[in-house]
């Protein structure tokens, strides 16, 4: 039987953690509104979870639909905490055990601007633990401007020291992951910085701003 739960506006975690409390069973699987996995995505990854102990998340490639139709697959890497100091290396919609869940303490109610789902991630994986990844490209994440993971890069470096503040220790123990971790996100950035610049739009709003740009050089 299904239950619909309604409630105020409180954020995403706050959602997402009387959802789970009410849930009757051993896994659980978040889903935002707007995406969607495939219908094989559970078939592959109960598996997973199911037999390996080690295995804490589980999560898959994602096909990221921008609205410009520019779509690009991502390819998270998942492993260890390690692999989650600089990044998310799992998709904020993935399969993980709902015992794990209660003895972390749930999500964090008070991240209420974003990134409420790496940081869970971390507390899940500090003490050990990985998460898995199915190579195949089963979620399908919309990329639109008013989502929360789009309000929270306007808040980024607050979010960001929010997190290591809470998990000083764990960044302690993983220097040189941190350190690599920062290259890549650093390389990932000026790919989806250059992945911006070829788009169609990009090149009309260049076009149009040219003569203007011409004109202010002119009488400045």
């Amino acid at each position: 039987m299904d239950t619909l739960i309604t409630q105020e506006n409180s954020g995403q975690s706050i959602a997402r953690n009387v959802g789970i409390t009410a849930s009757k069973g051993e896994y659980i699987l978040v889903l935002d509104s707007d995406d969607f996995f495939e219908d094989t995505f559970l078939e592959k990854a109960l598996p997973i979870i199911k037999n390996n102990k080690l295995t804490k998340i589980v999560t898959c490639w994602a096909n990221l639909i921008y609205e410009d139709k520019n779509n690009i697959l991502y390819k998270p890497l998942g492993g260890k905490v390690n692999r989650f100091l600089t990044h998310n290396n799992a998709l904020g919609s993935a399969l993980f055990r709902k015992k794990d869940w209660r003895e972390v303490g749930g999500y964090n109610e008070l991240m209420v601007n974003g990134l409420e789902d790496w940081e869970f991630y971390i507390r899940l994986l500090k003490d050990g633990g990985e998460a898995s990844v199915v190579p195949e490209a089963l979620y399908n994440y919309r990329k639109r401007k008013a989502t929360t993971t789009e309000k929270a890069n306007k808040v980024r470096y607050k979010l960001l020291k929010y997190i290591f503040d809470q998990h000083k220790e764990v960044y302690g123990k993983h220097v040189d992951a941190l350190f690599t971790g920062m290259l890549w996100k650093l390389e990932n950035e000026e790919n989806e910085r250059v992945r911006l610049i070829n788009t169609k739009e990009y090149k009309i709003g260049q076009s149009i701003l040219k003569p203007f740009r011409f004109l202010k050089r002119i009488f400045k």
